[in-house]
């Protein structure tokens, strides 16, 4: 999200939204946030996520994330729940500081929380819930990046999500997940010109349990992907191109060790839509984005429009 590198290292921004799961809402009020809900908000992580500003930078980013949603999809990819519509407003700050390069490795750390609003119906005039407080904080304690040549930058991060989110058992819309989780990221950007932008994030979020419910979300894997050009010589700094990504849950839902609703109850999605960015500032950019959820088993199915800001201090 920053300006293209002019050296090995590229100040620039790690996008990451704090946590907007929304596929526990299945579950109803006794599994607020689970259902397979992931806490990585997938999609997110689209422009330059392998960078990192050069050590001893520091770089803030802004997440603001709008989700709407008519579908609540069963284990074959139809509508599972008739009169299910949600909408969720995210607003996540992130910070990140580099410390120092060893052998030619970025080491840096991270911090994301932010503020979340949802309304929520499951059923209507019978299940539904509104909530507004804090998301889980995630903590990034060790973020790496390299150049290694070509164009080519890979990057490394670990997430821990705390449960300090709000959390109420009985609320649909609550989005805290009231549990620990652990999740590493694989990521790729690939420069090969001053016009070519592709990037990759893969991310492996660990099966945790809510002690409150009992409910164990299995592990899950989410890609991010995205490729821009920019087309217009007189605007060297737009860049234009098309993001999404692939959701698959690999591991079953249990509760009490029993696999749940019966059948595991594992997510997939799969999103695509346009992406415009802006370098706006030195080493800063504005993006902004739109991803449709083309399907989805297990979870809401809808849409997602982004604005993403950065700023390095």
């Amino acid at each position: 999200m920053t300006s293209r590198p002019s050296n090995h290292r590229g100040t620039s921004l790690r996008t990451f939204l704090a946590a907007m799961a929304l596929t526990g809402l299945a579950a109803g009020p006794a599994g607020a946030t689970e259902g397979g809900g992931q806490q990585f908000p997938i999609g997110v992580d689209t422009v330059d996520p392998a960078l990192l500003p050069p050590p001893g930078g520091n770089m803030l980013l802004s997440y603001t994330v709008g989700y709407w949603a008519d579908r609540l999809n069963g284990d074959n990819g139809r509508s599972a729940r008739p009169g299910f519509h949600a909408d969720v407003f995210v607003e996540a700050i992130k910070l990140i500081h580099t410390w120092t390069s060893f052998h030619g490795i970025d080491i840096g750390s991270g911090m994301v929380n932010g503020l979340n609003n949802t309304d929520v119906t499951i059923v209507p005039g019978a299940v539904k819930g509104q909530e507004f407080g804090l998301i889980d904080t995630d903590l990034l304690p060790v973020i790496l990046h390299a150049d290694v040549g070509g164009g080519l930058h890979l990057g490394f991060a670990t997430n821990i999500w705390v449960p300090d989110g709000t959390y109420r058992r009985t609320n649909p819309a609550s989005m805290g997940f009231n549990r620990t989780s652990v999740g590493l990221q694989f990521i790729t950007t690939w420069l090969p010109t001053d016009k070519w932008d592709l990037n990759t994030s893969t991310i492996v979020e660990f099966g945790a349990k809510n002690q409150a419910t009992q409910y164990y979300s299995g592990t899950y894997t989410n890609t991010d992907f995205q490729a821009s050009y920019r087309a217009i010589d007189a605007l060297p700094k737009l860049a234009i191109g098309v993001s999404g990504y692939y959701f698959q849950q690999l591991e079953d839902d249990r509760i009490n060790g029993l696999a749940a609703y019966g059948t595991g109850y594992r997510g997939m999605a799969v999103g695509f839509g346009p992406q415009i960015r802006y370098d706006a500032w030195d080493h800063g950019a504005i993006v902004l984005k739109y991803q449709h959820e083309l399907t989805a088993e297990n979870r809401p199915q809808g849409e997602k429009f982004w604005l993403q800001l950065g700023v390095p201090f």
